[in-house]
């Protein structure tokens, strides 16, 4: 692959990964809570984020270094990255259902940073490896 393919691959999976550690959703008014993809401190917390942080750990395995017994690699990561595009778009609608069933309530879910993260890492590994497949 060559090194300028890769590098719009490589800022969509630092783009995911960090986002996975980032705050997803704020809830409340006054006295809010952060929910996380991932957190770990003070507590280990799971809020979907370990799905996503594996399937970015495996695309970038098969993106930078896949291994000798996958015949078609670009395949592969075309199928991982419409998965991954698949769970973060699962996620906003989740999110959407949320604020629709929180319709006028102060303090409803908002959306930050961390989701907004994993969303354009998604895409742009989503283009990218449809781009390079697509291309040879």
């Amino acid at each position: 692959m060559h090194p300028t393919t890769k590098t719009p691959f490589l800022i969509g999976l630092t783009l995911t990964g960090l986002g996975c550690f980032m705050p997803w959703l704020q809830e409340g008014d006054f006295l809010f809570h952060w929910t996380y993809g991932i957190r770990l401190f003070p507590t280990i917390e799971d809020n979907g984020g370990l799905l996503v942080l594996f399937l970015t750990l495996v695309l970038a395995i098969f993106i930078f270094k896949p291994p000798i017994y996958i015949t078609n690699p670009r395949k592969w990561t075309v199928a991982l990255s419409v998965i991954l595009m698949l769970d973060t778009v699962l996620h906003y609608i989740d999110w959407i259902f949320t604020l629709s069933n929180n319709k006028g309530i102060v303090g409803a879910p908002m959306i930050q940073i961390g989701l907004i993260m994993v969303l354009l890492g998604s895409i742009t590994i989503l283009i990218t490896s449809v781009l390079y497949d697509r291309k040879q």
